[in-house]
This record gives structure tokens, C-alpha cells and sequence, in this order.
């Protein structure tokens, strides 16, 4: 938690926003995704694919970023299918599709 501050990923960078954890994650409405770690959120669409390192579980997002999955999450994660997400190879030019993920 950066004070009441989240930071918000998004295909265009990344930004700190005056909320709540909560509220952030209340203002993405019905926008499909997961509350991974206690402090992030991911949004469906930012999901590129994920990666094991020993018993610890990354999702690399469209944008670059690597968000921890905690493991009490592994269990949605795998449920929403993005463990079989294969990734997609992109060049350096190539824009990330619009997505977002909140971290506190």
C-alpha cells in the first residue's frame, strides 16, 4: 500500500490513483478478474500467461508486467483458465491490448 494510493497498470503505463485497495477494485465494475494477491487485482483481459518459478506463480501481463499469485489463489487462477494461457510473442512495436491491473 503505497498510503491510500493504488497503483494502476494499464497497456499505457502504469499510474498512482487516490483510492482505497477497495475502492479501486470496486470501480472496475463488471470487468472480468481476480483478486490474485492481497495486493493486486487483475484484470481478465491483462492476462497474457503465467509462469512457475519453484512453487511460486507469476502472471505476466499484456503490458510487461509480473503480478505475484498467491497461494491461496492458484486455485482461481487455474479455475479461470489462465495457467493455460499460452502467451502470445510480440514485437517491440506491437501496443498490448487495453487491460488494467490494481496494486496496492
Amino acid at each position: 500500500m503505497e498510503d491510500h494510493y493504488v497503483r494502476v497498470h494499464t497497456a499505457g503505463g502504469s499510474r498512482l490513483v487516490l483510492a482505497t485497495f477497495a475502492q479501486a477494485i470496486a470501480a472496475m465494475g463488471r470487468t472480468p478478474g481476480l483478486r490474485v494477491h492481497r495486493s493486486w487485482w487483475v484484470a481478465d483481459k491483462a492476462v497474457d500467461r503465467a509462469e512457475a518459478e519453484g512453487r511460486n506463480l507469476r502472471l505476466i501481463l499484456t503490458n510487461g508486467v509480473s503480478a505475484p499469485v498467491a497461494r491461496s489463489s492458484v486455485a482461481a487462477v487455474r479455475e479461470a483458465g489462465w495457467l493455460q494461457r499460452p502467451g502470445r510473442a510480440r514485437c517491440e512495436t506491437e501496443r498490448p491490448t487495453a487491460s488494467a491491473a490494481l496494486s496496492s
